[in-house]
């Protein structure tokens, strides 16, 4: 059982899985488990004051300060007694989605047209802090596997607070780790968890049949090689999912260390 006790809301946020860019600390962060300090359902939340850079107003968010993490999921969410993904601090009078701790000036001057306008207003009624987060990024010309990364964790609000929009959100999750790959050969860390979750989401999705096609060609060994324990655990993911299409499961399945590769 692994926990975490502080009051950084970055430190937070990458152990939280607010941002699942490496397997390292992901899958190998979340099935790292020892003994921990907090209680076995422990939350602990703080509270800390934030100024919205668009209306230059303060106000007051809750903070997670500790948590308890007993695993992950394979399509990355951390499981545990934590929220995932990590809450986002929202500016109250405009709604903006605060996906980072500071913006320059020039960010501010391109995000408060997009913000301040009645389309951003009624598509904030209807979506999640996440899908705010990578609507406003979209049109600041974000790159793909941010984007995707940002769908996916709204996927996962979606399941919590908004369970008509899952499936939606984790079309458009795929639909940008498909763009991410289209431009990117290099088998680096980043593109072998972009083919991991474009599978299981397509698994999801209940494509299974594309899940399939998409991971049998993948140079397993390579990963082995070049990612070390990041690439092992990949390996292991992607059978997993690979398993789960054959049997047509499409509901989310947490990882499991003790599962390896079949050939």
């Amino acid at each position: 059982m692994q926990t975490s006790k502080s009051p950084s809301r970055n430190s937070l946020a990458a152990k939280a899985g607010a941002a699942p860019r490496a397997v390292t600390t992901a899958l190998c962060l979340g099935l790292s488990l020892g003994a921990g300090t907090l209680g076995a359902k422990a939350l602990l939340l703080g509270e800390v004051q934030v100024t919205c850079p668009i209306d230059g107003k303060s106000f007051k968010t809750a903070v997670i300060a500790g948590f308890v993490l007993h695993g992950v999921r394979l399509d990355l969410k951390p499981l545990g007694s934590l929220i995932a993904p990590n809450p986002f601090p929202v500016c109250p009078e405009n709604g903006f989605v605060m996906y980072r701790s500071q913006f320059s000036d020039a960010e501010v001057a391109a995000i408060k047209p997009i913000v301040l306008t009645d389309e951003f207003r009624k598509q904030r009624a209807k979506h999640t802090d996440y899908y705010m987060a990578a609507y406003v990024k979209e049109r600041l010309g974000g790159d793909d596997y941010d984007l995707a990364q940002t769908y996916l964790q709204a996927s996962w609000e979606a399941e919590r607070d908004k369970p008509q929009l899952t499936v939606l959100y984790r079309t458009l999750a795929l639909e940008r780790f498909e763009a991410f790959l289209q431009h990117d050969a290099s088998k680096s860390e980043h593109w072998w968890t972009a083919s991991m979750l474009a599978g299981e989401l397509e698994r999801l999705l209940g494509r299974f049949e594309a899940v399939e096609a998409r991971f049998r060609d993948l140079p397993f060994e390579e990963a082995r090689t070049s990612l070390g324990q990041a690439g092992s655990a990949l390996v292991s993911a992607t059978d997993q999912i690979r398993l789960h299409a054959l049997s047509h499961n499409a509901a989310p399945e947490m990882y499991s260390e003790a599962v390896g590769r079949r050939t």
